[in-house]
């Protein structure tokens, strides 16, 4: 597939995502350094991309760089990378959270002119 278009539209405007699948891709590893193209992905081009859509493969566990989209292959890649999300609305610090904050803040007041 070299391209694909879904829309969405809103109100008067129309809004598309449009796509250039580069299907698997291999590169060398940022994590474990290795030199032998260990890292393994499926990655799309985005040349645009509605929220929804965008949502939609987040939410699948594809990550994004710039316009480049892309979803480990957590099976066979080298250093298989685990998504962690978080609702920052709803988040609340523990008392050691809130601790270490207060020891940041102190620490770094020291280093400001």
């Amino acid at each position: 597939m070299a391209g694909a278009s879904l829309g969405e539209s809103s109100g008067d405007m129309k809004y598309e995502t449009v796509i250039i699948d580069h299907e698997g891709q291999r590169s060398n590893c940022g994590y474990c350094k290795s030199s032998s193209d260990s890292a393994i992905s499926h990655g799309l081009s985005a040349l645009s991309m509605t929220v929804e859509d965008y949502q939609e493969l987040i939410d699948r566990g594809w990550r994004r760089s710039g316009k480049y989209v892309y979803k480990p292959n957590m099976e066979n890649t080298c250093c298989p990378q685990y998504t962690i999300r978080l609702k920052a609305d709803e988040f609340v610090a523990s008392k050691e959270q809130v601790r270490v904050r207060k020891k940041m803040k102190r620490y770094s007041l020291h280093f400001i002119v």
